[in-house]
């Protein structure tokens, strides 16, 4: 295994300073890691010009400068097209990682996977005396799922339930091939551009390897999550990241059953991102306006969806409790997936 790092960073030296400190400490020793490609995401002043020089001498660095701020998905698209290694992870500024990052990439040496999945720790909790991430979902399914340090290969019961976790970028350790082979990128849209790899991902794996190695920490400096508290009109480029995995379900390939499994545990969080978005615009125009594309999306998936994935969302209907209402709520029709004016 030969490992790049893709790091996007806009404005935050300090952050990147650490975060390539703690992969410098847990990696060092190895030769797995071949290239760190930080992208300064149109920084104020170059970035790689804050950072004292020769202080990270084990680091293989590439620079990379966007002039302008033009997003996270982006600049990881930049770096992926970067990475000429078997493998990659992404990490954000924000992140650190821990030794156990060094432990599980020696245990996938030699492993085959499309990619593997890892816990992390966040820094509220652990402000707290608490390990894990933030969310209680995701602690549960974690929880429910227990795969133990070792990584094992998840059967299609287990990642059609743990791909409900929350799309973070820096959980996955990707095997390069995959995601060119299946065109796997980031949406290059202001927010919620890690929705479209994450759900692509559990689309097309073969072979998921799973680990409860907490190899990242997520650092939240309270009063600095912009990308969280954002409440206008941005936050309708979500649809252009569900468009994205939709049109992946309705793909050929998709329509196979290990393919379609995944559309009902995918409506689940559709509809529990809308709510999320739904509650956070300040704009009764905006709010409308998402409404009005989700019914346009979802009625677009009704029409389309061939029969394998069509019998997918009727088997979810019915086995994952309110789920056709919460079809009916955001796309106006449930029955035998046809939207309203068709009935």
């Amino acid at each position: 295994m030969k490992l790049t790092v893709v790091v996007p960073v806009h404005d935050d030296a300090a952050g990147l300073a650490r975060l390539l400190h703690s992969l410098d400490l847990a990696l060092r020793g190895t030769d797995i890691l071949t290239r760190v490609v930080v992208v300064d995401d149109g920084s104020p002043a170059p970035l790689d010009r804050a950072l004292p020089q020769g202080a990270l001498p084990n680091l293989p660095l590439t620079w990379r400068r966007n002039a302008r701020p033009m997003g996270a998905g982006q600049a990881r698209n930049i770096g992926l097209d970067e990475a000429e290694s078997s493998h990659v992870l992404f990490l954000d500024a924000d992140d650190t990682v821990t030794p156990e990052l060094g432990t599980l990439l020696r245990q996938l040496q030699g492993l085959a996977f499309d990619f593997a999945l890892f816990a992390h720790d966040d820094s509220r909790r652990l402000a707290q005396g608490e390990t894990g991430p933030d969310e209680m979902l995701d602690r549960a399914l974690w929880a429910d799922l227990a795969p133990g340090p070792d990584p094992v290969a998840l059967t299609q019961a287990q990642a059609r339930r743990i791909c409900r976790i929350s799309n973070y970028p820096w959980n996955k350790v990707w095997r390069h091939d995959f995601l060119r082979q299946n065109a796997i990128r980031y949406t290059e849209i202001a927010l919620h551009n890690d929705i479209e790899p994450h759900w692509a991902g559990f689309i097309e794996a073969r072979q998921i390897l799973c680990s409860d190695r907490r190899c990242v920490i997520h650092h939240v400096a309270r009063g600095r999550d912009q990308l969280t508290n954002r409440r206008g009109a941005e936050r309708l480029c979500v649809i252009r990241a569900l468009e994205a995995v939709i049109a992946r379900l309705l793909a050929p390939s998709a329509a196979a059953p290990e393919r379609a499994c995944c559309i009902g545990p995918f409506l689940e969080f559709t509809f529990r991102l809308l709510d999320w978005v739904d509650g956070l615009l300040d704009d009764p125009a905006a709010s409308a306006e998402l409404k009005s594309r989700a019914r346009y999306l979802l009625r677009h998936l009704a029409l389309n969806a061939p029969p394998k994935l069509a019998g997918a969302v009727e088997d979810a209907f019915a086995t994952e409790p309110g789920l056709a209402l919460r079809f009916l709520h955001w796309a106006g029709s449930k029955q035998g997936l046809a939207p309203a004016s068709a009935q």
